[in-house]
């Protein structure tokens, strides 16, 4: 695979950056770890319904916790225009990955998961959103066997997707001698 660059032509820009080059990966790391335990006890608590249920009702949201942290990295890198961290879900979600990807030589691999993998991680996100702002009790759902595989899909799909754009990439400035 080819490596990509971005290029930040202002040397303060870049060692604005450079710290966050360290925290992000730590920070992301960290909420992943964290999450593929939560993915495990719901595993292994498949015979316990009531657990199970808690915990994969846990699992929906914190997997839009850990999307959440990235897009927020994501666009202290390379923002999109106009970006607000207040915008909703889905438009700060496609938006940074169009400019993430177009920056980084990845729109290939960006319109094949938006193209394939968007529909079932909105489905998720309806479930969250319930979740997160019940106003009905039907609202906090009762998941099934099949809601945890479709969790466990849309989570190692979108870590592919990072993990591929994440793949070969590096930041660059010139830095001038005197």
């Amino acid at each position: 695979m080819e490596t990509n660059d971005k290029f930040i032509p202002d040397e303060k820009e870049f060692w604005k950056l450079l710290p966050l080059l360290s925290k992000f990966p730590r920070l992301h790391n960290t909420i992943k770890k964290d999450f593929e335990l939560l993915l495990k006890l719901t595993e292994e608590s498949e015979c316990n319904p009531e657990n199970f249920a808690m915990l994969c009702r846990t699992s929906i949201r914190n997997l839009f916790s850990l999307i959440e942290a990235d897009l927020y990295y994501y666009n202290l890198f390379d923002s999109y225009e106009g970006y607000d961290d207040g915008h909703k879900f889905f438009d700060k979600f496609k938006k940074t990955f169009k400019q993430i990807c177009k920056t980084w030589n990845r729109q290939e691999l960006q319109e094949k998961y938006f193209s394939s993998k968007l529909a079932e991680l909105k489905e998720l996100k309806y479930l969250r959103d319930k979740l997160t702002h019940p106003k009905e009790i039907e609202h906090i759902i009762a998941p099934t066997k099949d809601t945890f595989i479709k969790v466990k899909k849309v989570y190692n799909d979108y870590d592919v997707f990072i993990s591929t754009i994440m793949g070969n990439f590096f930041i660059s400035t010139t830095i001038p001698f005197r």
